[in-house]
């Protein structure tokens, strides 16, 4: 574990200058608060970024060869992969914390009600839709590295613009949410189980990649 903690305290210094895009969700969240969106699209806003974000990092670390110099610390395999998860949920935590926060106060100031339930739900489904799109981009990279998977990196993205747009698939979505909207408190802990086993999947399948690249 001491060894995984190293790795993301490396990778803090390694995207130091790339941390100041996270300003632009700040800016993002001010602004769709001030609209009056729900805290479903600023949590959902917060999932998609922090997701998209996860991939500057291997693209630096292949820019810069860092795997050269990861070999010359002492530490495992196990650690590097554990302490790239460490630092992109880490960076999500610390961006949904942010959003919410920004979210509150705002309300506050507009002299509006903050339901925590909902406030809960939104968390639920933006960590839940970040595990997604995180669980199937980090195996990619760990694998084939940033160039010849970010191709694959749209794949969720497109996937999930796909079904909104697909009419067919819209009745399903709207009666899906009333399920979600009528069982508020059972989605967000089934949200957040889920999210956990998709994280820990995503894990080991980027462990067993990256120990054959090696």
């Amino acid at each position: 574990m001491i060894g995984a903690i190293k790795m993301t305290k490396l990778d803090i210094f390694t995207m130091r200058q790339q941390l100041s895009m996270y300003l632009i969700l700040v800016l993002m969240g001010m602004i769709f608060s001030f609209m009056n969106s729900s805290i479903f699209i600023l949590c959902f806003t917060c999932s998609w970024f922090v997701a998209l974000m996860a991939s500057t990092v291997f693209s630096i670390e292949e820019k810069n060869n860092l795997k050269r110099l990861y070999g010359t610390l002492s530490v495992r395999i196990k650690d590097i992969v554990l302490g790239r998860y460490i630092f992109v949920i880490l960076n999500y935590i610390l961006a949904i914390f942010a959003i919410i926060v920004l979210s509150s106060a705002i309300a506050l100031f507009k002299s509006k009600t903050i339901n925590v339930q909902d406030v809960l739900m939104g968390f639920s489904v933006s960590f839940l839709i970040f595990s997604v799109m995180v669980g199937i981009q980090m195996p990619l990279f760990f694998k084939g590295g940033y160039t010849k998977a970010k191709f694959w990196l749209l794949v969720p993205y497109v996937a999930i613009m796909a079904l909104v747009i697909i009419q067919s698939f819209v009745g399903t979505l709207s009666g899906v949410i009333n399920l979600v909207m009528s069982n508020k408190n059972i989605f967000i802990i089934i949200g957040f189980i889920v999210s956990c086993i998709v994280l820990i999947i995503s894990y080991n399948m980027s462990l067993l990649l990256y120990q054959k690249t090696r």
